[in-house]
């Protein structure tokens, strides 16, 4: 990993996009960001998942946690898997590169992305955040 840092011409679009075609580079695209808010947002709605299942189902409560945490796991590899692939053509003009192992710990995966492209840590913090909003909800919606 090199500490090259991002430039405005690396984010952004030399020439404005033309028709696609096959020989269009990914590179020029900016960094997209929609994955990672997506990845964000995970927490606070698996808890409504999982919330979901025991108001509509009558399911036993940890049928209703293993299943809302399944989706909410197959989400996030989704999720992450998109991401990677949408942040791969930055990483490589920026000469980085970290493990894709680090999706394995949701923050740390959110922190690397960040570092990497000298992004600000808005979206780690955000997931932070929806973590805490889950706990929350799941503890209101589960008590009453």
């Amino acid at each position: 990993m090199t500490d090259r840092t991002l430039s405005p011409s690396d984010i952004t679009p030399v020439s404005p996009p033309g028709p696609h075609s096959a020989d269009d580079q990914p590179t020029d695209a900016p960094v997209r960001n929609a994955y990672a808010y997506a990845i964000a947002a995970l927490p606070p709605i698996a808890a409504l998942i999982e919330y979901a299942l025991l108001q509509i189902h009558s399911a036993p409560r940890h049928d209703a946690e293993m299943v809302g945490s399944v989706i909410a796991g197959i989400a996030y590899l989704v999720m992450a898997g998109l991401d990677r692939g949408a942040i791969r053509p930055a990483l490589n003009r920026l000469g980085r590169d970290f493990s894709f192992f680090w999706v394995l710990f949701i923050p740390a995966y959110l922190w690397q992305r960040t570092t990497c492209l000298n992004q600000s840590r808005r979206i780690f913090w955000i997931w932070w955040l929806g973590f805490g909003i889950s706990v929350v909800l799941d503890a209101l919606l589960n008590n009453s």
